[in-house]
């Protein structure tokens, strides 16, 4: 993982792939997404986007709407 600060962006290989657009929202909670965004609070990062090296770029409130029910 990678946080490149000026970019605000984060690099990430396996804690988070996002769902394809327009996909159906999980019916469970991703534990791994959560601790992802638990930590980009903790740690105070500036985060406008994350690309998953297993996905696609999107917005960090991709992730946040992945956690959500």
């Amino acid at each position: 993982m990678v946080h490149l600060p000026k970019e605000k962006l984060l690099v990430e290989a396996d804690v988070y792939t996002p769902p394809a657009p327009n996909a159906p929202a999980a019916t469970t909670v991703n534990a791994t997404w959560v601790s992802l965004a638990d930590n980009i609070k903790r740690l105070n990062l500036s985060v406008d986007q994350i690309l998953a090296l297993h996905g696609r770029m999107v917005p960090l409130v991709e992730l946040h709407r992945g956690i959500r029910h």
